[in-house]
């Protein structure tokens, strides 16, 4: 048997003819003899021939110049349906997923300069080849395969099958190939000898390729040949089967179908082989029943059936042509409460972390847009922090729905590093109180994701909402978790599916609103704010800008804002504690609306940074300026201002706040310092805010200030204990050499 790699010098193919002479018997045997003795005179001369040319396209045995034939390259061989009983017939697989830079039917066109066809990381694939006609196994004298690479990780190294069946349902393994190697000369060609091997089956009419082990870049071919070397193929004529009398489809919802198989008269023992294309769904498909077939991609679906019994098969009928739509699409229908197209209110408002500052609540709005292709690559979508494996999102959908009518939610995601595989959806009607409606655990993203496909999307029923104690949802919380989050999870989608296009709302109860005491108009619980308010309107902990129209969530009262006064305080002081060298500026906030100075909507803070820095700045420092230190004003115990200043419960407000820098180096002693106070008002549903600032003061140092302490008369009639005194004065006679 030949054995791919072994040289045969001039010597060994002349003794070859001699063996042959001496072997001249009758009948079959002397034919089997010498055919076994002139394939390996042709595998040999393919091999030599091959290394030189593979693109001579002169099929035909050719006369040299001393009157002698020459022997076909395999090249070819491969491209003349004289020799390849393969060329040009159907080939299919049991690959349910592979990526073709050409397409498999290329598989047997007798080229192989082909681009390459490969399955996608799969294990017990298979390519069949259906030769069209039957042949005696005698007549297959060698098969070869031709490779993309010599890569191990590109073809099958560790061995793979060739199998023979006559009806395509029940094969018989003609060779097991254990392992092999790619010599380093193109085209990477791999040859098996057929003519040793002993087969069950006389007659053949499929064969196959079958690969028990993945490789880790997918088994990569470019031709799959079945040659006979002496133009001596038998065909056998084989009865066919009858047929089944119809094969019929139906759309089974999304990426799926359903068929159904009607036999034929009297075809008891009939099995029946599917196949979508090139690619066989069911090779023991049962009739008069409904079968299944999911994982579908989008697309137009013709299926055909072929019979087989006693080891004859039918030509095959073919079925009725539907549509298959991909889940996707669910996104961007009517039925989606969560596509801003449908519902112009939702909003995703908030998100438990996110993966950099390139991803906000506004770049979340991206994930309620509907259209599942936009995303990660723009940074358009929901990313959560790396590695952070609890994480939610809340999505608002403006208004009430009626929760009953919600039957999926959906999510769709990109990338197999960065899924959930746990998830749970919870309803609520106040934002505060949240239920449980739907869970999914152990959820896997699809491998091949360069397509979105149904393999992308996570499909979590809904089966609590039956329990859910609210008739309305308007608040979503989706908390997900496990899977793959070292890069965070990323979310392109996120549908709510009604059962109709028109889902039900839940009319809100009728709320009121005033503006400064005053009875305001409402019209579907939406109240528009006047422009009169300088700066906006105040209720119950957040600034509304003015002529905003806003959704009421129970009875409100409007305050205006006209007045905001800013100032901070000329006087610096200095720190008189030991090892905590610092310095303290003081600012003040008035209104005429007390109560909304004294919540977070509007915030203080104070900006400090060295007077060298703010000359070079252009004599200006604001909020994001470089090295600018702010000190933002924080609630402490629902007390943001300086104690001294501020008496809540007579309703007094003193708005003093503080901004300090301490445990200051010794070289920052004698360095001029400038500072700025600010004000921030944050407006409900709006990213934009305004900055209110005073003018910039200081520019004195903790030296100067010392100086001016002892100047002062607390200082002179001994106001400050001795370990201050003592502070004082090393700050007012500190020079930069000490």
């Amino acid at each position: 048997m030949h054995k791919k790699g072994a040289k045969l010098s001039l010597v060994h193919l002349f003794g070859f003819s001699k063996i042959n002479r001496n072997y001249i018997q009758k009948g079959r045997e002397i034919r089997r003899n010498m055919k076994r003795m002139k394939k390996v005179l042709s595998i040999v001369l393919s091999l030599a021939m091959i290394l030189t040319s593979i693109t001579v396209y002169n099929t035909k045995t050719a006369k040299a110049e001393d009157g002698a034939t020459t022997e076909p390259t395999l090249a070819e061989m491969i491209s003349d349906s004289n020799y390849n009983l393969a060329l040009r017939c159907t080939v299919t697989t049991g690959f349910k997923s592979w990526t073709g830079e050409n397409k498999i039917a290329n598989l047997t066109n007798g080229k192989i300069d082909n681009a390459r066809v490969y399955p996608n990381g799969q294990e017990d694939g298979w390519y069949q080849i259906d030769l069209g006609n039957y042949y005696t196994t005698d007549s297959i004298d060698q098969i070869v395969t031709v490779y993309n690479e010599i890569n191990k990780g590109t073809y099958p190294s560790t061995g793979y099958e060739i199998q023979y069946s006559t009806d395509g349902i029940t094969y018989y393994t003609a060779k097991s190939v254990n392992s092999f190697e790619l010599e380093e000369t193109q085209p990477y060609v791999e040859i098996e000898d057929m003519t040793e091997e002993k087969c069950e089956l006389n007659i053949v009419r499929y064969i196959r390729f079958f690969y028990h082990n993945k490789t880790d870049y997918g088994i990569q071919v470019k031709q799959l040949s079945i040659l006979n070397l002496n133009n001596d193929a038998e065909k056998v004529e084989m009865e066919k089967c009858g047929e089944a009398k119809a094969i019929t489809l139906k759309a089974n919802g999304y990426n799926s179908l359903i068929y159904n198989i009607t036999p034929g008269d009297n075809q008891d023992g009939y099995k029946y082989s599917v196949y979508n294309g090139n690619i066989l769904i069911d090779n023991d498909a049962q009739a008069d029943v409904d079968n299944v077939v999911s994982n579908l991609d989008a697309g137009n679906y013709k299926l055909t059936v072929v019979a087989s019994y006693d080891g004859k098969v039918s030509a095959g009928i073919t079925s009725n042509e539907i549509e298959i739509k991909d889940i996707s699409e669910m996104f961007s229908l009517k039925n989606n409460v969560t596509n801003i197209n449908n519902n112009s209110l939702v909003n995703v408002i908030k998100i438990s972390s996110f993966y950099s500052d390139k991803y906000t609540l506004d770049t979340a709005k991206c994930a309620v847009g509907g259209d599942l292709t936009t995303g990660e690559g723009s940074s358009q979508c929901i990313r959560t922090k790396a590695g952070e494996n609890n994480q939610y999102v809340v999505i608002d959908l403006g208004q009430n729905y009626k929760a009953g009518q919600f039957k999926d939610l959906i999510l769709g995601y990109t990338n197999t590093r960065t899924y959930a595989a746990d998830t749970t959806v919870s309803f609520s009607d106040d934002n505060v109180n949240y239920e449980e409606v739907g869970k999914t655990t152990g959820w896997k993203c699809a491998d091949d994701v360069s397509v979105l496909n149904y393999n992308s999307i996570n499909k979590i029923p809904l089966s609590g909402v039956a329990t859910y104690s609210k008739d309305a949802v308007r608040y979503i919380k989706i908390d997900i978790a496990n899977g793959q989050k070292k890069y965070g999870y990323v979310l392109n989608e996120i549908g709510l599916i009604a059962d109709s296009e028109n889902p039900e709302i839940v009319e809100d109860v009728a709320y009121t609103a005033t503006i400064d005491g005053e009875d305001a108009t409402v019209e579907n619980n939406v109240v528009v704010l006047p422009n009169t308010a300088k700066y906006g309107y105040y209720c119950e902990g957040k600034m509304y800008k003015a002529g905003k129209s806003v959704k009421l969530e129970g009875n409100m009262a409007f305050t205006s804002v006209n007045k905001l006064n800013l100032t901070i305080t000329n006087g610096v002081s200095i720190r008189l504690v030991t090892g905590e060298t610092g310095l303290r500026y003081k600012a003040t906030i008035t209104s005429d609306n007390n109560e909304a100075i004294n919540s977070d909507a509007i915030q203080e803070g104070i900006l400090i940074t060295t007077q060298a820095n703010y000359n070079d700045t252009d004599s200006n420092i604001e909020i994001g300026s470089d090295n600018v230190l702010n000190v933002a004003n924080v609630s402490e115990t629902n007390n943001k201002w300086y104690a001294e200043k501020n008496d809540t419960a007579n309703n007094k407000y003193g708005g003093t706040f503080c901004g300090s820098i301490i445990k200051m180096i010794d070289s920052n002693i004698p360095r001029p310092f400038v500072a700025r106070a600010y004000a921030t008002i944050k407006y409900e549903g709006d990213s934009d805010a305004t900055v209110i600032y005073t003018d910039v003061i200081g520019k004195k140092s903790i030296k100067d200030i010392a100086k001016l302490i002892q100047e002062g008369s607390r200082y002179k009639e001994n106001g400050y204990n001795a370990d201050e005194m003592q502070i004082i004065d090393d700050f007012a006679k500190y020079t930069d050499a000490q």
